[in-house]
């Protein structure tokens, strides 16, 4: 059903550990706003990596985030654009971290179907045995500005750095909501 309601559109999933994309294409624009979940553990990773995304394809253009993170001992920020690269929207744990920790991260973009840049609002943590794990992050909050103007009608979701993967069974899930303009 589209509408104002909040409505399942898409999932994507990694289907074993050489998963480095996961991408969810057809976004349909019957929504005003879109809200992206992932949940998973980065493969051969002893520490954490940025989880980013980047929209319909576009590398061309700089994508504006700016953030906070901590890991229950320490606290720190980042900003910046990519060079045009991904947006930043949270951290992902690594499977040979220790311990073991799945991460969660939420992402909100507003007006994705509007004629203007997209901003977006995101928040990520870590789930596990202990609440810190050496050289990696619990919990972040970003924000950004997406470089299009266009509808959003493709999201691609990868870390960070290029040779880590998602493990298997890693996903994203898309929703929309609100009523469009």
């Amino acid at each position: 059903m589209a509408g104002p309601g909040y409505t399942f559109i898409d999932e994507a999933e990694a289907a074993s550990s050489s998963t480095s994309v996961l991408e969810i294409t057809g976004i349909p624009d019957t929504y005003r706003h879109l809200e992206l979940i992932f949940a998973g553990v980065g493969e051969s990773i002893s520490s954490y990596s940025f989880l980013t995304m980047r929209v319909n394809d576009i590398a061309s253009a700089y994508y504006e985030n700016g953030g906070v993170y901590s890991n229950g001992s320490a606290a720190g920020n980042g900003s910046g654009n990519n060079n045009g690269t991904y947006a930043y929207w949270g951290y992902v744990n690594g499977i040979n971290s220790s311990p073991k920790q799945i991460s969660h991260a939420l992402m909100n973009i507003y007006g994705y179907n509007m004629s203007l840049q997209k901003t977006h609002t995101a928040c990520s943590g870590a789930s596990g045995t202990t609440s810190s794990v050496s050289n990696a992050y619990g919990v972040s909050n970003w924000g950004g500005v997406l470089p299009v103007t266009a509808a959003i009608n493709k999201i691609t979701v990868k870390l960070e750095n290029g040779s880590y993967n998602f493990t298997e069974g890693s996903s994203i899930r898309l929703f929309g909501w609100g009523i469009p303009e």
